[in-house]
């Protein structure tokens, strides 16, 4: 990178860093209550006003930098001095946005509450120009990655964690301090929800700005695109999405020994190992098929979606583009099919698919399951729902689509109609025919 285009990001950095400033401005200018990371300084700002807001916020930010040296025992000194500086320009850039600001003193509840919404905006939009800088974090996200370590929980656990202990300490300084809540309101809360939701929504539909502002952003992800496995334009490649106990699986390797091609399912496991994930996270990943949870959709969208760099994303979904590199890799290798995982949609591109759907009635999915796992009828239809349920889950967080939408594929077919057997036969002569 030239010394130009690294300034250039620096300049989109501190304007990140100035956006984040106004928008706190505009939380605390609302009297609603500001964001979590400058809930404690605007707290003890009020009665210690010998200094002002913007160095309490530029104490505490280098007081999350501190923690991080006594958090982490591999330092990486160039960053964790930069955060100081940062801290340094952030708490600048409050004072100066307080005082832009200082004629805006809005009475009514309702334009408080527009002062809010717009300071929310405001400030995710400076979160989202920092992040788009790729030359460093400021001290909150710094803190939030050391915690994420020292506990071992995924970066938007430990994002909603730091945050609740922020409000809650600003809360006890509020009731000793004040005898009630004074800095602490429902925009704290509203603040603390929203911003990350608006930073994933600015990543998700400014990549137009993005790249006219960063042309090597553009370029940086060309490169990783380029880097994946590209398939030919020539190979087939049969993908099965199905219910637990519909015999989609023994559908698949039918239609794969028709063809004549390698059919895959637990070999991918190997595969991701290889990719530098242990043998135990890899079949836990598979084992669990979790990661669609409510409340982990919920710390991911806290943390900015995927607008938060791919070292701070949940374990899961790393192993998830893990296994998406592994099935394009797989898929360039030539004709093929490939059982779960997502498939349909990895190679959703692809022209030359054919994706299938499986399902089957449940009494003719409880007795398959029975026959092959021996297990009593009440716990096999346990499984049946447990699974059908985890499988839709994880398709919705990671794409966003129903996993049982019918539009998703190319063929859905009811495999209790024909039978197992038969129905593998059907769909056979079919991928014969599509392959041709």
């Amino acid at each position: 990178m030239s010394l130009g285009q690294r300034a250039k990001r620096y300049l989109v950095m501190f304007a990140g860093i100035y956006c984040i400033s106004l928008g706190v401005a505009l939380l605390t200018k609302s009297n609603l209550g500001t964001s979590a990371i400058s809930v404690i300084p605007y707290t003890l700002s009020v009665p210690l006003s010998q200094l002002s807001y913007g160095t309490w916020v530029a104490l505490f930010n280098a007081a999350l930098v501190v923690a991080q040296i006594f958090m982490v025992r591999e330092r990486n000194w160039f960053d964790l001095i930069q955060q100081f500086v940062l801290c340094l320009f952030f708490g600048t850039f409050v004072d100066l946005a307080m005082l832009t600001l200082a004629a805006w003193a809005p009475q009514s509840y309702a334009l408080r509450l527009v002062t809010l919404i717009v300071g929310v905006c405001v400030l995710a939009f400076g979160a989202y120009l920092t992040l788009i800088s790729h030359v460093g974090v400021m001290a909150g996200d710094g803190f939030t990655r050391a915690l994420s370590g020292v506990l071992h929980r995924e970066f938007g656990t430990a994002r909603v964690m730091s945050d609740c202990t922020m409000t809650a300490t600003a809360v006890l300084l509020n009731v000793l301090l004040f005898g009630q809540l004074v800095t602490v309101r429902e925009g704290t809360v509203v603040s603390a929800v929203c911003t990350g939701l608006v930073v994933g929504f600015y990543n998700k539909h400014l990549k137009a700005f993005e790249y006219a502002l960063l042309p090597g952003n553009r370029t940086e992800a060309e490169a990783r695109n380029a880097a994946e496995a590209a398939v030919p334009a020539g190979t087939f490649v049969v993908t099965i999405a199905r219910e637990y106990g519909s015999g989609g699986r023994e559908i698949g390797q039918a239609i794969a020994e028709r063809l004549g091609v390698p059919f895959y399912d637990g070999e991918i496991i190997a595969r991701m190992t290889a990719k530098g994930f242990s043998g135990d996270e890899v079949a836990a990943y598979e084992e669990r098929l979790r990661t669609g949870s409510a409340l982990e959709a919920f710390y991911r969208a806290y943390a900015g979606g995927e607008a938060v760099p791919e070292e701070d994303l949940p374990e899961a979904e790393r192993l998830f583009h893990a296994q998406e590199r592994v099935i394009r890799e797989i898929a360039a290798e030539g004709d093929c099919v490939i059982v779960g995982r997502l498939a349909n949609w990895i190679l959703h591109d692809e022209a030359n698919t054919l994706s299938i759907f499986v399902r089957g009635a449940i009494d003719d999915e409880v007795a398959h399951v029975i026959a092959r796992d021996g297990i009593p009828r009440e716990a096999a239809r346990a499984m049946i729902e447990k699974v059908n349920r985890e499988r839709a889950e994880h398709c919705r967080f990671c794409t966003g689509t129903a996993w049982d939408d019918s539009r998703n594929y190319d063929i859905t077919v009811n495999s209790s109609r024909y039978g197992i057997e038969r129905t593998g036969e059907i769909l056979a002569t079919l991928a014969e025919a599509a392959r041709a």
